[in-house]
């Protein structure tokens, strides 16, 4: 009781700060919305590409206006959704060549072994930024 007596003088303007509590996200919720942020990464991916291939003279796109997901499940389906947006259309080309050329069972199989490393390559390449340290 003395101890606190003496410490109060000392103390006046000291307030204890008020802990902020985060607020957990949904995990359903979360997940159900990195369909979207999947489509929206890959085409702020393709167009910082754009902007790479242009020489940066389009405006930057930085801000992420359906936000990021915070949960495992959210950041897996927006990775996933991410990727595929770019891997089905060029997986579809690819498989229309592999149609119009007339080859033997053996042949096809190599072509669309082949085909789908073309179209995650590409998919990777475009649909991916680089990582930056901020």
């Amino acid at each position: 009781m003395a101890f606190e007596k003496l410490l109060k003088p000392t103390m006046r303007g000291v307030q204890p700060i008020p802990e902020q509590e985060e607020e957990k996200p949904n995990f359903i919720a979360d997940t159900l919305m990195g369909v979207p942020r999947g489509i929206e990464g890959a085409v702020q991916s393709v167009y910082d590409l754009a902007d790479f291939a242009t020489g940066d003279i389009l405006p930057d796109y930085d801000t992420r206006f359906l936000g990021r997901s915070k949960t495992f499940g959210g950041t897996m389906t927006e990775g996933i959704t991410q990727f595929l947006t770019g891997f089905i259309p060029v997986a579809g080309q690819v498989s229309k060549i592999g149609k119009l050329s007339k080859l033997n069972k053996a042949g096809k199989r190599v072509l669309n072994l082949k085909g789908a490393a073309t179209a995650g390559a590409v998919a990777d390449f475009t649909m991916f930024q680089r990582r930056r340290k901020d």
